[in-house]
């Protein structure tokens, strides 16, 4: 990494995916259904892909790729 010589990056690499999963225990469903809401909010307003550019442009400064 560009500013940190002693950290390094694994190898190791998962598939990417588009998306956003949340795991919950099985009967938590006014959970679920509060969490559905935040996402399809956060989905429609833009707000994961305004924070999807605010991450990479991070990543970016940090030598991460």
């Amino acid at each position: 990494m560009r500013n940190y010589d002693d950290i390094v990056m694994s190898e190791l690499r998962f598939p990417a995916t588009e998306g956003c999963y949340v795991i919950l225990k099985p009967g938590e469903d006014e959970l679920f259904e509060r969490v559905q809401a935040i996402v399809t909010e956060a989905e429609s307003s833009g707000k994961f892909a305004a924070w999807r550019v605010e991450a990479e442009a991070l990543a970016e400064s940090l030598g991460v790729s």
